[in-house]
């Protein structure tokens, strides 16, 4: 979900650590009449994290844990994006480690996002009123 991460970039967050407990079946999840297999949801969640990097200019870092059984994979890779969006470290899918990556403090310390202040309060408005009336189960 996007709106955590939005909710603590506003905050002044310029790191975003999200660890992960994913296992899967490795055929797919026939839940909601699709068929999700384990490699095409890794994916679907490795593009999520870059796209939170590029769109809120954070720092991501995300882990796993390894699962293997016949039932459920977890993949344990931990990968580091920068602000761009760019994986900068990657670990290897399967194989117990440590993923690093350095970045120059100045980083964290600079603005690299426009300027949250002048986004019209209308819009704000408008942003949670329809956070508000999305339907509920």
């Amino acid at each position: 979900f996007v709106e955590p991460a939005l909710c603590l970039r506003w905050k002044g967050a310029r790191l975003l650590f999200t660890p992960h407990y994913n296992s899967i079946p490795p055929e797919g999840n026939r839940g909601a009449q699709r068929v999700v297999t384990f490699w095409k949801h890794r994916s679907m969640v490795l593009n999520n994290q870059a796209a939170l990097a590029a769109l809120l200019k954070m720092v991501v870092v995300r882990s796993n844990v390894i699962i293997i059984t016949p039932e459920y994979l977890g993949s344990g890779d931990a990968n580091i994006w920068d602000m761009d969006g760019e994986l900068v470290a990657a670990g290897t899918p399967f194989v117990e480690g440590l993923t690093t990556a350095e970045f120059d403090e100045s980083i964290f310390r600079e603005e690299h996002w426009i300027d949250r202040r002048k986004v019209p309060a209308e819009l704000l408005d408008m942003i949670a009123e329809a956070a508000h009336s999305y339907p509920r189960r």
